[in-house]
Parts: C-alpha cells; structure tokens; sequence
C-alpha cells in the first residue's frame, strides 16, 4: 500500500488544485462571473470620439481568441484616427477573471505571430492631466512580411482592478511581466488595456509614439466611466435613463 502513497498523493494534490480553480473562475458555478459582467456592461460606454480621435466600429472577435483571453462580455477592438494626422492608435480593452487576463501579453503573443523584439520589456509612465500617470508594459515589435514589407509597432499594456474607494488606477506590477500573476491572483473583475501603434523608425521613443499623445486624451474619460464600475453604480446612459424614468413618473403622479 505504501508504495501507492505518493502517486494518491499526487492525484489529492492535483485534485484540490482542480477544485480550488473551479471555484475562483467560476467553473462549478455555471461559468457566471457576475462581477466580471457587472464591469463588462460598461465597455459598451466607451467613447468612440475623444478630442480630435475618432474610432471605427468596434471589431468582431473570433470565439476561440475571446476564450483565450478570458474575455467576459464584448471587448473593445477599435482603431482610433487623429482627424488631422491621420495617426491611427489600436485600442484593446477587456475585463475578466485574473487567471486569464493576467496572461497572452504581447512579449508572448508577438513572438508567436512572427515579431521579434527590439527592446527589453521595459516600464513606461504615461503622463495623464490631473491624475497619477499610468505605469505600463512596452515594448517595440519587428515583422518582415513575405514581399519584404517591414513592419515595427509600438506596444503598451497595463492592468486595472477596481477597488471601491480607490481612484482608478492603471498598473504595469512588478519588475517582470508575469509578476502580475501573483500580484492579480484571485481577482474576479480585472480589466487589461493595449495600445499598439505603427511606430515611425527603430529609434522612436516611448514619449513620441502616437499611442501616448492618445493615452493622454482618451484615458482621463475612460476612468471617469469606469470609476462607476468600481463603485457598483450604474453605466451612465442607465442611470440617465432610469433618472428620466423616475422623473416621468414624477410628473405623472403630480398630474
């Protein structure tokens, strides 16, 4: 009997494991993340026109990359073009249970459609008027196409968990891209944000990506809305409708 010990062992550990991930992702509850929903409501809020930034109509996203990465709701996939520079900025923006959304960042994922980085995955501060700047994740990405086209993009990421009482507050933790893991572990609602851009030359810096001068426009809006999330508050249009409803029965009762 004995000498079954550590294979019973084993099969205890690993189902524990199995049971304790079930739970924090929601697999034994009908796969429903009501908190991870509840923040997803108000993506359909974010704003398609930020200063002189317009946005196209969101993209479709195939199921299996919405699986992938963990994706509650309907993520935002939006290209946004400046109106005079024609600079255009990819936005991505989802929310979901830590365990996926933590993981399949750009230094994988890049790599795996054939670019190469150019820099060490390094922390850039983001500049954002009248808050704390934003701390992301950045890298360079190079791709050859087959016909010789050379392709160089620019990419930011960073998280957000929203905390009731907390200003929000986007984050790039630890000193590797996977320390996000630990420091998001467990989270129910976590919302992850990409900015990828065609950068102008190899030796382009951070500060003169089109992707920055974008951040600095779009996100002080983007946390004014999900500040509600955060909070529990209904997404804006909601709140005016049920106001507008509340006033119509007002006035009605009055008559």
């Amino acid at each position: 009997m004995t000498r079954f010990l550590p294979v019973i062992l084993t099969a205890v550990a690993i189902t524990g494991v199995a049971i304790f991930n079930g739970f924090t992702t929601n697999r034994w509850s009908g796969g429903i993340n009501a908190k991870a929903e509840a923040c997803a409501a108000y993506l359909e809020f974010v704003p398609t026109e930020v200063g002189p930034w317009v946005g196209e109509q969101n993209d479709d996203v195939d199921e299996r990359i919405r699986d992938v990465a963990g994706v509650v709701g309907e993520p935002i996939s939006r290209r946004y073009r400046h109106r005079d520079t024609g600079e255009v900025v990819d936005l991505w923006l989802i929310v979901g249970h830590s365990s996926l959304i933590v993981r399949h960042t750009p230094n994988i994922c890049y790599k795996t459609a054939g670019f190469r980085p150019e820099e060490e995955d390094h922390h850039y501060k983001i500049p954002v008027e009248g808050e704390q700047p934003m701390t992301s994740w950045t890298n360079l990405f190079y791709r050859q196409t087959p016909d010789g086209q050379a392709i160089q993009l620019r990419v930011f990421w960073m998280w957000y968990k929203p905390q009731p009482g907390a200003p929000v507050q986007w984050d790039a933790p630890g000193h590797e891209v996977n320390d996000a893991r630990d420091v998001y572990a467990g989270s129910k609602a976590l919302f992850k944000m990409y900015f990828t851009t065609p950068a102008r030359s190899p030796d382009e810096l951070p500060d003169e990506s089109a992707a920055t001068k974008f951040a600095q426009d779009f996100v002080p809006e983007l946390n004014a809305l999900l500040a509600n999330a955060a909070e529990g508050k209904a997404p804006p249009t909601v709140a005016a409708s049920e106001d507008a409803d509340g006033a119509g029965e007002a006035a009605a009762d009055a008559a």
